[in-house]
């Protein structure tokens, strides 16, 4: 006859009674689950198993960066800085424009052709100089920083859908980059539809100088509501952005020296020469981050 120690036994029965338990709230409601978390002590298990989409379905979209319009921006900047810088310098030129991932100027004089190159190198050390025929100059951003720009893209457009996706409560999303620039996105559990009206909300960020309504320019400013959404509080901004979203390397909660919260970040080399000229130029002014 064989015989099993009391505690064998004692173990064989209590092994199947903790796996019933700790499979329950998988078979649960989640108002039942609910209400067994109040009544139950808190060793007890309350989590359930996260399915995936092979077994609880739910949603798989794939989406394309649109970097044209990254490489665009970042082009329109490059002019408005040597546009500026131009003026400043009083370097006479015919034609000014945005090129793919840089600029093309023609200057009036042929002679001025040096200091200009000279101008755009310390503008931006990202751009490669070719000169051209008759006082033509084209600057494009170096491979490396053509790459570190579209990373940089991608990096935030996953950011942004991540906390877009947090506002559907799912569980473990599956948020990767797919190639050059795609974005993979699966989340168990959520409506397809639900998902593509959250995630494809257009958000564009970018800082504004707040309306002087004494000066000349009162004219070209809009009024915006104030993001608290105060009834019928509103500022008035000029509408050209002294910076936008795409020179911010970085941003991050923290706390000032007095323990309040505050918003800290970080901009680029030609984000931070422009915070610089206009916050020198503008003193005492306040000015508005735009959402």
């Amino acid at each position: 006859m064989v015989h099993i120690a009391a505690w064998k036994k004692f173990f064989i029965i209590l092994i199947p009674i903790l796996g019933v338990l700790y499979c329950l709230p998988n078979v649960l409601s989640p108002d039942m689950r609910a209400k067994m978390q109040e009544s139950l002590p808190g060793w007890m298990p309350t989590k359930t198993v996260n399915l995936g989409l092979d077994l609880r379905g739910g949603a798989h979209l794939l989406y394309q960066v649109d970097t044209e319009v990254v490489f665009k921006e970042r082009a329109d900047l490059i002019v408005q800085d040597m546009r500026r810088v131009l003026r400043e310098e009083k370097i006479a030129y015919t034609r000014l424009g945005s090129i793919e991932h840089g600029m093309r100027l023609t200057l009036s004089d042929a002679a001025d052709a040096e200091k200009a190159r000279s101008l755009i190198r310390s503008t931006d050390p990202n751009l490669e100089i070719k000169d051209g025929e008759g006082g033509v100059i084209e600057a494009k951003l170096s491979a490396l920083a053509v790459k570190e720009l579209l990373d940089q893209a991608i990096s935030q457009s996953i950011e942004i859908v991540r906390r877009r996706v947090d506002e559907l409560g799912t569980t473990e999303p599956s948020i990767a980059r797919q190639g050059e620039d795609r974005i993979l996105l699966q989340v168990p559990g959520a409506n397809a539809e639900d998902l593509k009206r959250i995630v494809g909300k257009t958000a564009k960020l970018t800082f504004h100088l707040v309306a002087d309504p004494t000066s000349a320019n009162a004219g070209g400013s809009r009024s915006l509501p104030f993001a608290d959404q105060t009834e019928g509080q509103t500022a008035n901004i000029e509408r050209r952005a002294m910076i936008t979203g795409e020179m911010l390397d970085n941003a991050a909660p923290g706390f000032d020296q007095n323990g309040q919260p505050v918003v800290s970040f970080r901009l680029n080399s030609m984000g931070g020469r422009k915070f610089c000229d206009v916050s020198r130029e503008n003193v005492n002014k306040p000015f508005a981050i735009v959402l």
